[in-house]
């Protein structure tokens, strides 16, 4: 082992938090297809594959760059490093590798755990696919590609081998007609398959064991799939369910490539295939080539005379048909399958989906066309423009023809999916590229029948989408992202150099490719067909649109004018959205676009700099040093007190936006003393029981002196805790003017028990955020509040499905997980209906849980008109508290009026007279009781502030409220609080 490589490798450990380098929180290989996991679900990497890579590391000339997989802590990519070449075949050349490196995937025995499945040469290299077997048995998805240059150096490995420490009975319980029975039960899959059915016996691996089961492929008509169905040959359990099947959602039109484009005239419009005089310039008169001598539609790369009926059979050339004939459709299809297959093979390939490709150019009335990786066939539909009029459509579904050829399996779902139908996009552009009107609207004769745009487009290569903050989890929506990044290369290297790597790259990827697997293949592909010429502009596309990262690099330090120490500072770059952090070791090294920047440095303590220029190329690690001088410092002295007594007041006094701890006043005239350097400062003053008073941008030149008053506290705290969502509009208006406080986390902070505990209620919502709706210190806060007697409203969609293993939910908030998507979106309750969607609400309940009530004192309070699974919103009166938890976010309550109204019903159920009020000095004295050493004085200081805050409002009770508290004062618990008895007299 090279000592040189052992450190950056265990940096890039400690240091790193994504996937595309060493990551000690892995992202998983396979996307969710409903909405992220937790971080915390995330799976350590292992230790013996780490001391491998070092090991491999070793033995080439560049470093190996890994993506992980989050489920088995194993690389699931390994790419950028190169060997010697490794034998005289390419299998023998992969073998050899995985022998020898064997450690970094956890594989037991390359020679008795794969099998050779394909052995593939393309223009830059060779590439040898194997699948994992144990007795006889293929592990369903454990799918392992070696790929290496022509001289069979290996320089990527694909990986999806997973450890089985532990092996099942091979013997199968369950028949294969049970399987197939089962798989049709679970796809909902009814009447004639469109091919016959398959079954065959695979090992599925789950927790490290191998399971005997049923691989089932079931290619259906209703409802329209390729079923992959996975059934536990011992127990029926449906193990995996997925639809393969690749469909578009809409066509587009083409002649040569269609009238839109032929005629540059967007008023073309379909009129159920009507013909006439004005369609004669859109036609194309072309040879067909590769015929056989059927007379029909049937030759060397297509047979487009699938599902044809005899009456609309063509009969032998010339095929001169209009688009109102029938014929003329399997005719476009026909000749744009042959143009394309003939081009791969012209610049190079001559192994890429190089077979008869069947395709029905009339299979299905709908407006839907799809490519069927069980039958192999296209579909095209007549729906709308009829799809196979549109050389677009048929090329975009070509597309995954092509890339199921390349990777079989490939593009099924997540990123791998998106970059199918990116490619497809993609291949329908490139091959009418030399015809420049709307070059990037993909569809435009298709788009007619539904499009909007202008012009009308089935989707565009020319987005500006950005990933990831611009993924929606749709496969066409995130394939605009791919499509664009391509389309970008096609414009910088032009379409002979961007085909042929975008093809090449193919070659590269896993059926369960990343974005970033795909540009790193198509990295590669440069240094294969074109020896890295390209690599800049490249690397410099997919920098830009976020899929990969730049290899650009500042790396600034920080340090002490006077002493040399180093320090902690915020440098602000210009064009980069968020400043950056300088730890308190005084280094950031932070990877940044090429490009010319401008710097500024703030660090607490010091004078400001401003204005530094520096230059950054790709490649690159620019050194910015900073030396700072101290700022002076001066004393800023106060006190706090009542606005409207006067008397002092015990409070913390916060700076904010440094690192100066709280200051607590002290003594009886409530003062403070802190000493701050020259600058601008906020200072804010927290008390319990009253409202926190702000001074912002207070100028400290010299000593200074301050003052705040604080008003007592409103009736409702409304905790804005919806990650800067903006949801609070909706709650602002529904709630009395002037009645209520704001605390906004986001910008405010973590909350604490005294600027909680004095409100009489409090109204907190999450909105639609589901990373961490309630933090650990947020649930503890909550408890302790309610524990204390308080009223609380909380709202937000995501709370029950993000806290459901938690403790927190049922034993605090008396609810139970249920399901984390309500089946309608009306709820009903209280004397009233509403709908959580449509109207001037947020619309954004994509999540809206079900719950139930758990536990003594939870009741339904609203329920979801028509899901009987559960409740929409739960009240709970336990132990002199009250809550009101909403499953769904009340910002989306469709009007303003049901807004007004739920809040108003809310509020008054939850609003607690004044004896209630007085009643949580006994909760707060248990806690105090309760809590340690260090931390009695603050309670003491808290309850003497509450008692004052109670007796101040008791003067302008009503009678009523005075009796009531007088009978809680003769309880026992409520002896020790002097002040109130005797203002209670």
């Amino acid at each position: 082992m090279r000592p040189a490589t052992l450190l950056p490798l265990l940096l890039a450990l400690v240091a790193s938090t994504t996937a595309s380098v060493l990551a000690l929180q892995p992202s998983a290989t396979i996307a969710s297809t409903t909405k992220a996991a937790p971080a915390s679900q995330a799976v350590g990497i292992r230790a013996e594959s780490v001391a491998a890579l070092e090991a491999l590391n070793a033995d080439s000339s560049t470093p190996w760059e890994v993506r992980w997989d989050s489920a088995t802590g194993l690389p699931a990519r390994i790419y950028g490093g190169t060997t010697e070449p490794l034998g005289t075949s390419p299998e023998e050349a992969a073998r050899t590798f995985l022998k020898r490196h064997s450690a970094v995937f956890a594989i037991a025995s390359a020679d008795r755990d794969l099998r050779t499945m394909e052995v593939r040469e393309s223009l830059g290299g060779r590439h040898v696919r194997f699948l994992q077997h144990l007795r006889g048995l293929p592990v369903f998805g454990a799918d392992v590609s070696v790929h290496m240059d022509r001289s069979l150096a290996v320089h990527t490995v694909n990986s999806a081998y997973v450890p089985l420490h532990s092996t099942a009975d091979t013997v199968a319980i369950v028949t294969r007609e049970a399987a197939l029975e089962r798989a049709r039960s679970a796809a909902r899959v009814e009447g004639e398959l469109r091919a016959a059915a398959s079954a065959d016996k695979v090992l599925f691996a789950k927790d490290g064991k191998a399971a005997i089961a049923w691989r089932v492929m079931l290619p259906a008509r209703a409802p329209l799939g390729d079923f992959q169905v996975v059934v536990d040959a011992n127990s029926a359990e449906v193990l995996s369910l997925e639809n393969l099947i690749r469909h578009a959602e809409a066509k587009a039109k083409v002649f040569n490539p269609n009238p839109v484009v032929a005629m540059k005239n967007n008023s073309f419009r379909d009129g159920n295939d009507a013909d006439n005089s004005a369609w004669a310039g859109a036609y194309k008169e072309v040879t067909l080539q590769g015929l056989d001598s059927s007379g029909k539609l049937r030759g060397q790369f297509v047979d487009a005379t699938l599902g044809t009926l005899a009456e609309e059979e063509p009969q032998a050339g010339p095929y001169n048909y209009t688009r109102n004939q029938k014929p003329f459709e399997q005719v476009m299809v026909y000749f744009h399958i042959d143009r394309a297959q003939r081009y791969i093979q012209s610049i190079g390939f001559t192994n890429i989906n190089n077979r008869v490709q069947r395709a029905n150019a009339h299979g299905t009335n709908d407006d839907n066309s799809w490519f069927s990786p069980a039958t192999k066939e296209l579909t095209f539909g007549d729906g709308g423009v009829d799809d196979a009029e549109d050389s677009d459509i048929i090329m975009h579904e070509y597309g995954h023809s092509i890339q199921d050829n390349q990777v079989p399996g490939f593009g099924g779902r997540g990123e791998a999916g998106a970059m199918g139908e990116g490619f497809g996009d993609y291949m329908a552009s490139t091959m009418r590229a030399d015809l420049t009107f709307q070059r990037e609207c993909v569809g435009s004769w298709d788009g007619v029948a539904y499009s909007s745009d202008n012009p009308p487009c089935l989707r565009r290569v020319d987005s500006t989408k950005h990933y990831p903050e611009q993924l929606e989890g749709e496969v066409h929506a995130d394939g605009e992202i791919w499509s664009a990044s391509v389309w970008q290369l096609w414009n910088k290297l032009g379409k002979a150099v961007t085909d042929k790597l975008v093809l090449e790259s193919h070659f590269h990827l896993s059926p369960q490719a990343k974005f970033a697997d795909g540009a790193n293949a198509i990295l590669q592909a440069d240094k294969s067909l074109f020896q890295g010429a390209h690599l800049k502009e490249i690397k410099q596309v997919f920098v830009a649109r976020g899929i990969l990262k730049s290899s650009a690099k500042l790396r600034i330090s920080l340090k002490d004018k006077a002493t040399g120490k180093p320090c902690a500072g915020r440098v602000n770059v210009s064009g980069l959205q968020a400043s950056l952090q300088v730890p308190a070791g005084g280094l950031l090294e932070a990877e940044i676009a090429p490009g010319a920047y401008t710097m500024s440095v703030s660090s607490f303590g010091y004078l400001t700099q401003d204005g530094r220029a520096v230059e950054v190329q790709e490649d690159q690690t620019v050194d910015v040093e900073f030396v700072l001088e101290s700022a002076p410092r001066f004393a800023v002295t106060g006190s706090v007190k009542r606005a409207d007594t006067g008397e002092a007041v015990s409070a913390r006094i916060y700076v904010a936006d440094t690192p100066i701890e709280p200051v607590q006043t002290s003594g009886s005239a409530g003062t403070f003393s802190v000493e701050l350097p020259a600058g601008k400062y906020t200072f804010k003053a927290v008390a319990f029981g009253f409202r926190a008073a702000v001074l912002a941008d207070v100028e400290i030149a010299g000593p200074r002196s301050l003052e705040f008053k604080l008003a007592s506290l409103p009736p409702v705290l409304l905790v804005d805790d919806d990650d800067g969502a903006e949801v609070e509009t909706f709650f602002k208006a529904a709630l009395p003017a002037g009645q209520f406080d704001v605390w906004t986390v986001k910008s405010d902070g973590q909350l604490t028990d005294e600027g909680l505990l004095g409100y009489p209620t409090v109204v907190w919502f999450t909105g639609a955020d589901y990373r961490q709706t309630l933090s650990e210190q947020d649930q503890a806060l909550i408890k302790q509040y309610l524990q204390a007697g308080g009223r609380l409203f909380l709202s937000g969609q995501e709370i029950a499905y993000s806290l459901k293993d938690t403790s927190f939910l049922k034993e605090v908030l008396a609810a139970e997980f249920v399901a984390d998507a309500a089946s309608v979106r009306k709820v009903k309750g209280a004397s009233m209906e509403f709908a959580i969607e449509g109207g001037d609400g947020a619309n954004n309940q994509q999540y809206p849980d079900v719950v139930k009530a758990a536990g003594a004192g939870s009741r339904e309070y609203f329920a979801y008109d028509g899901d009987a699974s559960g409740s929409a919103a739960l009240a709970l009166v336990r132990s002199g508290a009250k809550a009101l938890y909403f499953a769904f976010g009340f910002e989306a309550i469709d009007t303003a009026a049901n807004r007004a109204k739920v809040m108003k019903l809310a509020l008054d159920f939850l609003r607690p007279t004044l004896a209630e009020r007085a009643s949580r000095l006994a909760a707060i004295d248990a806690m105090r009781q309760a809590a340690p050493a260090i931390e009695q004085a603050r309670w003491m200081a808290l309850e003497e502030s509450y008692e004052k805050l109670i007796a101040g409002e008791l003067a302008s009770a009503s009678v009523a409220e005075q009796a009531r508290l007088r009978d809680l004062l003769a309880r026992p618990a409520m002896a020790k609080f002097r002040l109130l008895r005797t203002t209670g007299k």
